[in-house]
């Protein structure tokens, strides 16, 4: 198992109004993740909502170049996941009214486009605060298969809450390609 990432220092939980949970990813040409192996990207420490990246255990097959997002290990969508295109992410969190589960619905785009709905709210459990979500990706390796450098590239990485900011931009308010 490889694993690279950073648990963000907050406070502001989850169970207090909708939280949104923004970052941008991209991979080059160079160093592509491995289609062998299986990624989970920028999950919560329960692993109750995430993006994984290529072979899924217990999938038939041996290779696949599909990212896809997961709502209690089910898949809710997929993508093919380009060489050198940003794709933009946001987590939509938020407490039922009934204080007994969460919502949770994903937004995305890729380049400069704005952030669009892509998987409406779809109530789940949640065993998390909010404060473990983990920045990064945990490896987990797959029998015959050689290890690889893989390089994934990180940007626009922020949480927000009560409204969800749906541009896409860099400093000083500029679009970025």
């Amino acid at each position: 198992m490889h694993q690279t990432e950073l648990i963000l220092q907050r406070t502001a939980a989850i169970n207090k109004g909708t939280v949104f949970y923004h970052f941008n990813l991209m991979q080059s040409n160079t160093n592509s993740p491995s289609i062998y192996r299986k990624h989970q990207i920028c999950f919560f420490e329960s692993h109750y909502t995430e993006p994984k990246s290529v072979l899924i255990s217990g999938e038939s097959g041996t290779s696949d170049p599909l990212s896809i997002w997961d709502i209690g290990g089910t898949t809710k969508w997929s993508t093919n996941w380009t060489d050198v295109v940003w794709h933009n992410v946001a987590y939509e969190i938020g407490r039922l009214l009934d204080n007994f589960g969460f919502l949770v619905a994903l937004w995305h785009s890729a380049g400069s486009d704005p952030l669009t709905l892509t998987v409406p709210a779809v109530s789940t459990s949640v065993s998390s605060n909010g404060v473990d979500w983990h920045l990064g990706v945990l490896e987990l390796p797959v029998s015959d298969q050689k290890d690889s450098t893989e390089d994934f590239f990180f940007s626009g990485v922020h949480i927000e809450s009560s409204s969800l900011t749906k541009t896409v931009t860099g400093p000083a308010g500029v679009s970025r390609p």
